[in-house]
């Protein structure tokens, strides 16, 4: 009777651990099936989904680049519908429940560059925002410091105006909306690197080095070229993917010209430019001041958020000579192409690129994705 009461012990002691092994697999079983669901059931941000869009098309092209535009300026579309039937992405409805959202990617080619943009549509949740189109909900103003309409395009005028812009590790400002939605943007500091002459050679009207001040020509030129074929104003070359290139406004422009629009600085174009500088007329519309009446008003450095503490060249020359062009240095003031002064590149973002954050202050300025 003692040996059966000891086999059932062994029994129950061999069941016992046998029904916690069978608990645990099925703990652990509940478990990783909760975890799969969350995974495959969970939202991810809207950012993130973005993310997807534009890496499924990178994936998708590569296996059909015969599919990609062939001439610059070329642009074609892929769905998410069709990414996610190729198997490049999961079905839009898997990556997000609480809403309902479509997709697609445009791939443009510029500059024999390919841009991918993803756009994400899910109605009054979310919707992708060109970097213009967010900055213009802010609306414009019609007196006071801020974004005025001017024709078709849009300016920032004033002191003290929320026009920052984060854009590859440099702060820059915005100076101009563009009708087609692009955006003209020019670096908030110097380019520390050195400084520039607008140009230097013998010039024999003035026998002597003062260069002369045809912008095509010139050392400035030069100067502004090689800092968009070096890279050396950003982190790497994806910035070029963010840039187009447009037609430069060279025109010269007296001191007492008292026009209130850039037709005599774009009277003479140079185009397909990435990297210049700004005009003349630029400084001046920045001005708040009703007395600055021309380029050269003292008064068109008040209210002027383009007044620095440093001196920098502009791209328009002094039509008075052949050799002078103008400066900022508080006011604008016309001077030899040979002197020396800072330079602030400035670029024109595509109407592609797309809102991330901020909202134009110092502390938090517009990024782009």
């Amino acid at each position: 009777m003692g040996k059966v009461k000891e086999a059932l012990k062994s029994v129950d002691k061999k069941l016992f651990i046998y029904l916690g092994i069978v608990l645990f697999i099925a703990v652990v079983g509940i478990i990783i099936a909760v975890v799969i669901y969350h995974v495959n059931n969970s939202n991810l941000s809207y950012s993130e989904i973005e993310d997807k869009l534009e890496s499924a098309a990178r994936s998708y092209y590569t296996d059909n680049s015969n599919l990609l535009p062939k001439n610059d300026g070329g642009e074609v579309t892929v769905r998410d519908s069709k990414l996610s039937e190729e198997g490049y992405m999961k079905p839009m409805d898997k990556l997000i429940k609480d809403a309902s959202c479509n997709g697609k990617v445009i791939v443009r080619l510029n500059d024999n560059k390919y841009t991918y943009t993803a756009y994400l549509d899910c109605g009054k949740e979310y919707t992708t925002t060109e970097i213009a189109n967010k900055i213009l909900e802010n609306g414009t103003v019609s007196e006071g410091e801020g974004l005025y309409q001017v024709d078709n395009d849009y300016v920032y005028r004033g002191e003290n105006v929320n026009n920052y812009l984060q854009f590859n590790d440099r702060l820059y400002r915005i100076v101009r909306i563009y009708e087609n939605g692009t955006v003209k943007i020019m670096l908030n500091d110097d380019y520390r690197e050195k400084i520039y002459v607008w140009d230097d050679r013998y010039n024999e009207d003035a026998n002597y080095s003062y260069g002369y001040n045809t912008y095509e020509k010139s050392r400035l030129k030069e100067a502004l070229d090689s800092i968009y074929e070096n890279y050396r104003l950003m982190t790497d070359d994806s910035y070029k993917e963010k840039i187009v290139p447009v037609d430069l406004c060279i025109g010269k422009r007296a001191s007492d010209d008292t026009r209130s629009d850039a037709a005599v600085e774009c009277s003479q174009t140079l185009p397909d430019q990435y990297v210049f500088t700004i005009t003349a007329y630029d400084y001046m519309l920045a001005s708040l001041d009703e007395k600055c009446t021309s380029i050269i008003s003292r008064s068109c450095r008040n209210y002027n958020y383009m007044v620095t503490d440093f001196s920098y060249w502009t791209i328009t020359g002094d039509p008075s000579t052949t050799y002078n062009a103008y400066h900022v240095s508080g006011a604008l003031s016309s001077t030899e192409t040979s002197d020396s002064h800072a330079l602030r590149p400035t670029v024109v973002l595509s109407e592609n690129n797309m809102y991330a954050s901020g909202d134009g202050s110092l502390d938090n300025p517009y990024t782009i994705k």
